[in-house]
């Protein structure tokens, strides 16, 4: 017996390209979640679509730059920020390790912002922010960045920091700087 799911599939299965690409893009244009949700899943830099860095920095640009935050953080952009941290984490495992750390920079800058403009930063931010440095870190290891390069990079992100978010960021890189060296 097919459940709903498997019946839906094997309707859009069925469709031609054209009417399920204006199927997508009709659901995007009437839903921002899932719109953002599009714009990090395509903007992915990898042959299977061809975007770039540049590309997934504008759809980072996209769902966490231009906002209507008020005092709090709304759950929807809980889960866009969920979302965004799930595709970075994926490209690691599809050999982009070197994008994946210019990726995870230009994020740490929202996430910060974010945390600055929100009355009562929360839990979520932090466990955000966490999960970037630690996929920052696998990122630096997969792609073997050379000792100095990171210490570099490293030095950069703490001293253009006025929240003091990164003051003790090379304690998280300790063992990565020692293994290389």
């Amino acid at each position: 017996m097919q459940t709903y799911f498997d019946e839906m599939t094997d309707s859009l299965f069925r469709l031609q390209k054209s009417d399920l690409i204006h199927l997508i893009t009709t659901y995007a244009n009437s839903n921002q979640g899932y719109r953002e949700f599009l714009e990090l899943r395509l903007g992915q830099p990898g042959e299977q679509n061809g975007a770039s860095v540049e590309d997934f920095k504008k759809a980072i640009d996209n769902v966490l730059g231009a906002d209507d935050l008020g005092p709090f953080l709304p759950p929807a952009k809980e889960e866009h920020i969920d979302q965004l941290v799930e595709s970075i984490k994926e490209l690691i495992n599809k050999g982009r390790a070197a994008d994946v750390i210019e990726i995870v920079e230009y994020s740490f800058n929202y996430v910060e912002n974010i945390a600055e403009s929100i009355m009562e930063p929360d839990d979520f931010l932090s466990q955000c922010f966490d999960q970037l440095i630690d996929i920052h870190i696998l990122a630096c290891q997969s792609s073997a960045i050379d000792p100095q390069t990171l210490a570099e990079r490293l030095i950069n992100l703490e001293n253009n920091d006025p929240y003091n978010v990164f003051l003790v960021l090379h304690t998280r890189y300790a063992d990565l700087l020692n293994e290389t060296r």
